[in-house]
């Protein structure tokens, strides 16, 4: 046998080796699952701890989003702007506060699985901005409730 055909066939076996190792990459999604791919999560970007932005909101609050679930806290009601504003306005209201829920992010929109029921996607935009003051980069995350934006920073 010539070196040319063993090369050749040296080259064919790690061609196989590799869709085969490509194969069983993709038909996996890390939690043992093979073939499913029902397994859902936040972006990067998403992932991190997120304060109110603005100190003077009525309503402040921290979200800690990782892979796979959110952790609501702060937002706590107040009873005289949700009289004279309506409670749409409030952020996160219908949510469980203190406690990671499920959730994932997909295509703009946050959904958060609460009381064994994914809520409908709550919209946001996410950007970056370079600050002057702390010359680095800082990461903003606006939602908007009831027509009253709600934008958080990422610590």
């Amino acid at each position: 046998m010539d070196y040319s055909n063993m090369n050749r066939i040296k080259q064919l076996a790690a061609v196989f080796l590799l869709v085969l190792c490509s194969l069983l990459f993709f038909s996996c999604d890390g939690n043992g699952n093979t073939g499913r791919r029902d397994y859902k999560s936040f972006t990067y970007d998403l992932q991190g701890t997120w304060e109110t932005h603005d100190s003077d909101e009525y309503y402040s609050g921290t979200l800690v989003i990782s892979s796979n679930t959110i952790t609501i806290s702060g937002y706590a009601r107040d009873d005289l702007y949700e009289f004279i504003n309506g409670t749409s306005h409030r952020p996160f209201k219908d949510f469980t506060k203190n406690l990671p829920l499920e959730g994932y992010s997909e295509e703009g929109k946050i959904f958060i699985k609460d009381a064994g029921i994914i809520q409908e996607g709550l919209p946001y935009i996410y950007w970056e901005v370079y600050s002057q003051t702390d010359y680095k980069m800082i990461q903003l995350l606006r939602f908007d409730f009831g027509g009253r934006p709600e934008t958080l920073r990422k610590q």
